[in-house]
Order: C-alpha cells, then sequence, then structure tokens
C-alpha cells in the first residue's frame, strides 16, 4: 500500500496510524493532484514507475480529473468517493478505449447511501403498496475526535464541489 498527499506532515500521521492498525508494507510518497500539465506527468510517471493493482482516490474534484487522465494513461483503475464531474465524464471513452475502471461514488455518501435508496424504493414499487412521491437523502460522517467541537459532536464531512 502506498499512500500520497500533498501534506508530508498530514501522511506521516496517517502513515502512523495505519502502521499501528495494520501490519502491512506501507510506503508514503508527498506529491500534489493539482490540475496542471506538471503534476499530470509527475503522477503518471509515479503510476509507471510502481505497479499499483488500483488507485483509490480522497482527492477533491478538481483533482479527480488529473488523476483519472494519468490512471488511463498507465493503465490503471480508479475508485473514488467523488461525483462524476463534467470534466471526468469527458474521459469516460478514453477509459473505455483503454479497458480501464473509472469506478465513482463508491463512498458512503455517494455510494453506500445510494444502494440503500434503490433497493428501498424497489422493493415498495415491486410489492404495489405504496407510492413515493418524494425522496430525500442525507448523509455525512463521524469527525475526528479533535474535530467533533459541537453539542452533537456532528459536522457535515463533504461537499459535492470536493
Amino acid at each position: 500500500m502506498t499512500l500520497v498527499s500533498d501534506d508530508a506532515s498530514q501522511l506521516a500521521t496517517f502513515a502512523d496510524r495505519i502502521g499501528q492498525l495494520h501490519r502491512t508494507n506501507l510506503t508514503t510518497e508527498v506529491m500534489s493532484a493539482v490540475d496542471t500539465t506538471a503534476s499530470l506527468a509527475l503522477i503518471t510517471d509515479f503510476l509507471k514507475r510502481n505497479y499499483f493493482a488500483c488507485v483509490v482516490a480522497l482527492v477533491p474534484e478538481d483533482a479527480q480529473y488529473t488523476l483519472a487522465r494519468a490512471c488511463i494513461a498507465t493503465l490503471t483503475p480508479l475508485v473514488t468517493a467523488s461525483y462524476v464531474s463534467p470534466r471526468l465524464r469527458h474521459l469516460h471513452q478514453a477509459a473505455v478505449d483503454a479497458n480501464i475502471p473509472l469506478l465513482c461514488e463508491c463512498g458512503l455518501d455517494p455510494g453506500l447511501d445510494h444502494m440503500g435508496a434503490v433497493s428501498m424504493i424497489a422493493s415498495i414499487q415491486a410489492s404495489g403498496r405504496g407510492v413515493i412521491s418524494k425522496f430525500t437523502s442525507v448523509c455525512g460522517g463521524l469527525p475526528a475526535p479533535e474535530s467533533a467541537d459541537n453539542p452533537l459532536g456532528y459536522k457535515f464531512s463533504w461537499s459535492p464541489l470536493g
């Protein structure tokens, strides 16, 4: 497993936590995925030098496009929790042509919430015992303990914009 971040301090903290929880061969790399030609070349070169069965990306939406382009160029599957942005949608055919999956919305929200909602809606429709006139989904995550600084101990943990 290789952890990559543009924040060396944060990277060291995550690596220590993961190392304590899981006994695994763990490496780290400080790198930025900002949307520039230089970062695209850097990420593509990094992926070429290291074999990865898959890239799991938890990066802001604006970095998804650069990372997806690098994954297509190196034939590396990409899994991300982010929504499919218009720019990422434009890469669909290139990914299909390269036979590389770009799997988006594979997190809690979006992701698992969609599967649960579709299952419930399909069950109601199949039973013929109900009509769905409106559906609203609100989801989030548990913040780090040091960030749980309000009476509910809860914060919105994501943004549709990344």
